[in-house]
Parts: structure tokens; C-alpha cells; sequence
């Protein structure tokens, strides 16, 4: 679908800020004009703790408040009990909250997945009408551009059980779901289920577990579930049905889930331990567990001079994971370039390579010219930063057929003390566009 949803709770303490969703482009994300890579965004009345999912054909699921959230009752529930369909006008085209209707609604929403055009949300158990528990399982038909929905009911299980995550991966068949009294020590299940499982949970689609998980995820492949255990196991299964295919002990020591974290990667599990109490001479862990060979799993540990607390698998080509080019953003080789260099002052700071203060650098430079210039950001890079003890030196350039012209305008706001440039990029009147760093030694 090509899209990154964003949902914001808001703040119920006063003075309230309403939820908000926001869907922003993929492939445009990276160039950082937030106007252009937003494809919809929407204010929702009052607070809720939700969720926002990008459908295709320019669809958007949003849950809503309940009525007794936004009227700010006393003790009302932050969980939502429904959702919305709508287009890119904001036009409903499809309503899942109607809680009379076990089948259309999901009380107490929390946790999500999907999987190609088929979702899942996790409900909650309502003592007073069973049938509201349980997963609410959403498909899209793109041909008709209908929607349908069901619930797959949870089975007997003690009060107060649900899901209330929901894991997927888009080479799997299968959602796995935890269930659970998050309110208490009970021990809890995983649930493996999809859109041709039963009305109601089966045994074979529970897998008991002895204490709770810290948490579970798929592997990228989507071949096996890792469920990461708080003495420190990491138990590697496969859910269709439920098999134990390695048990690997990982992190020693281990007596609680605080501080430690999963990440999956392709046949690799991270361990990331960044408990205080398990560094020695400022040295933390990383525990990479290859996957390769189930029947004989390897660990290898990787000393870190910082306490990772979370992590994620990039798609990096070996040999590049530890490098940085000096700026990330070179303009293709197939275009023409006309660029120069400009001055600004007290820019405070370190801007060494991939330092957080050179890509913020980096990233104001570029969406500041092409604001000021009406410009696209992919006509507009920074080729070089150049420190010194004022203030910094940035090699400007101007990509595409219309470089010429970009260089034009640009040098034209240069000259205009009020122009939309000199304010935005808060330039000092003296600047110019040189066409070679006036800093480099001669």
C-alpha cells in the first residue's frame, strides 16, 4: 500500500488536544516536504487511545471515541469500541462501530494486524455479552470495494482474559495474538488464528505458556514465531500448529522483561540488553542468535559502549551497517547541477558524519530553499557542510533542467533583505553566493 500511519491520543487532562491520524507516503517520506508525502490526515473529536490503518484505494480505518469519552464522563474508557472507513475527502465509507452489533464493532479495542486486505483487531470480554470478545476480522474487496466483518469469539477462559496485541507479517497465512488478564498474574496463551478460522477458538489454536512473555514477534521470513521469555529464553515455534522448534537460552541473569528487547530479523534474533546492572566497564550486550539451523542455534554477544533500548533491521548491504556517507542526499549522477556555497552563523553544534545535528541540518537547508523558492525538495542537496568556529559553510545545489533557473531566484531573495529566504533560513544580510568555499585554504 506504500503508506505509514500515524495516530496521535491526544491529552484528555485539560486543556484537552483531540486525537488526531496522520498518512503519509512511503516513497516521499524520505524526502522530507512533509505537505507533499501526507496523503490524508484528520482530527478526531475528543481523546481515545487508538489507531489509524491505510487500506488500498485511498481507504482509511480510524477508531473513534466512545460518546462517553468525548462527553468526558467520569471513568470512561480511553479504548475505543469502533471504527471508521473513510476516503481521502474524509467522506464515511464504512462504519465498524455499531456495539449493538457484536459483528460490526470491537469494544475496547487494542492491538491490530493485517495481513494483504484482511485486518484484525482484538476486543474485549464483556461479562454481560460474551459474543462482543474476541478478534474482529475486517476484509476489503478491492473489486466491489466492499467491506466484510466477523468475529472469531475467544474460548472459556477465566474472567478478564484478551488480546491485546496482535502480531502479523505479510509471508504468513496466520495473525498470532496473545491472550490474556493483563490486570494480573494469570498465566497466558498465544493464539494462532486467519480469516478461515472457526466462529469460535479451538484448543489447537492456544499455545499455553508458563509465565507471561516479554513479548512475541514473527521472524522476517514469517516461517516461525519468537517469543522472548523473561529468564531469559528465547523459544522459537511454528503456529500452524504449535510446535517448539528451539528453546535458546540467551540473556543470563535474566529475572524480568525491564530492559531487555526483541528484534526480528531474517533467521537472526537481537537481544538487547540494556539493564544497568548488566554492563561491565560501561560495556552493555547485544545478543544476536542466528536461526539458521534450529536443531543447533548459535548466540554470539556484541559489546556496546550505550544501553540499547530499542532497535530495528534496516535493509543495509553488508559492508555499509557502521558507515556514513559525510551527506546522504548526493543528487543523481543523470542530472545537471549548478551549485555554490553560503554562510550561516551561530549555528551551535557538532556536525560530524551522521551526527543528529547534520541531519537536522541537512533537512532544514533543503525544506527552507524549496519553500522559499517554490521548489521541489529533489531539485535542492547539500553537498558538503564545512564547520567553523562562527557558524557553518553549506555547499548548495540545484538539480534538473531548472538548476539555472533555481540559481537565479535563489541569488535574487539574497539580495532582498525581507525575502521569504533571509527570513526562513534567518540569514545575515551580508551573505552571498560564492562559487567556491571561501574557508578552503588557499
Amino acid at each position: 500500500m506504500g503508506q505509514i500511519a500515524a495516530f496521535c491520543d491526544g491529552f484528555f487532562t485539560l486543556p484537552q488536544l483531540n486525537s488526531s491520524a496522520y498518512f503519509v507516503s512511503e516513497a516521499m517520506i524520505s524526502s522530507g516536504d512533509v505537505t507533499s508525502s501526507t496523503r490524508f490526515s484528520t482530527n478526531i473529536q475528543g481523546t481515545h487511545h487508538g489507531v489509524a490503518v491505510p487500506i488500498a484505494d485511498g481507504h482509511y480505518l480510524i477508531s473513534q471515541p466512545t460518546p462517553q469519552r468525548v462527553a468526558r464522563v467520569p471513568g470512561a474508557s480511553s479504548l475505543p469500541n469502533g471504527f471508521h472507513i473513510v476516503n481521502v475527502n474524509g467522506d464515511l465509507i464504512h462504519s465498524l462501530n455499531n456495539d449493538s452489533d457484536p459483528q460490526s464493532s470491537c469494544i475496547g479495542f487494542h492491538g491490530s494486524g493485517h495481513i494483504g486486505n484482511d485486518f484484525a483487531f482484538g476486543c474485549d470480554q464483556v461479562a454481560s455479552d460474551p459474543q462482543h470478545g474476541g478478534i474482529l476480522l475486517v476484509t476489503y474487496d478491492a473489486g466491489s470495494q466492499t467491506y466484510t466483518s466477523r468475529k472469531i469469539n475467544y474460548p472459556q477462559l477465566p474472567s478478564g482474559f484478551r488480546t491485546g496485541t496482535i502480531a502479523d507479517n505479510k509471508y504468513s497465512s496466520s495473525f498470532v495474538g496473545n491472550i490474556g488478564n493483563f490486570r494480573s498474574s494469570a498465566p497466558p496463551y498465544l493464539v494462532q488464528f486467519d480469516v478461515l478460522s472457526p466462529p469460535l477458538m479451538e484448543e489447537s489454536q492456544l499455545l499455553s505458556l508458563p509465565v507471561r512473555q516479554c513479548t512475541f514477534k514473527f521472524e522476517k521470513s514469517g516461517k516461525h514465531i519468537l517469543v522472548m521469555m523473561p529468564y531469559g529464553s528465547l523459544l522459537v515455534y511454528t503456529a500452524k500448529p504449535w510446535t517448539l522448534m528451539a528453546n535458546v537460552s540467551v540473556v543470563p541473569d535474566m529475572l524480568s522483561c525491564t530492559n531487555v528487547s526483541l528484534v526480528e530479523g531474517h533467521t537472526t534474533a537481537y537481544i538487547l540488553d540494556a539493564r544497568p546492572g548488566a554492563s561491565t566497564a560501561g560495556q552493555h550486550k547485544m545478543y544476536v542468535v542466528d536461526l539458521t539451523n534450529l536443531a543447533l542455534p548459535s548466540v554470539r554477544t556484541v559489546d556496546l559502549d550505550y544501553p540499547p533500548f530499542l532497535g530495528a533491521v534496516a535493509g543495509v548491504p553488508k559492508g555499509h551497517q557502521c558507515a556514513e556517507p559525510l551527506v546522504p542526499n548526493l543528487p543523481p549522477s543523470s542530472l545537471s547541477v549548478l551549485s555554490g556555497w553560503i554562510y550561516l552563523t551561530s549555528h551551535g553544534g557538532n556536525f560530524g558524519p551522521g551526527s543528529a545535528e547534520m541531519s537536522n541540518l541537512i533537512f532544514e537547508t533543503r525544506r527552507n530553499i524549496s519553500l522559499a523558492l517554490s521548489a521541489a525538495v529533489n531539485q535542492i542537496y547539500v553537498l558538503e557542510v564545512d564547520q567553523v568556529s562562527t557558524g557553518v559553510y553549506i555547499h548548495v545545489a540545484f538539480a534538473g533542467e531548472e538548476s539555472s533557473d533555481l540559481v537565479s531566484r535563489f541569488i535574487s531573495q539574497l539580495g532582498q533583505p525581507s525575502s521569504a529566504l533571509r527570513t526562513m533560513m534567518a540569514l545575515d544580510e551580508s551573505v552571498s553566493f560564492e562559487s567556491s568555499n571561501p574557508n578552503a585554504p588557499t
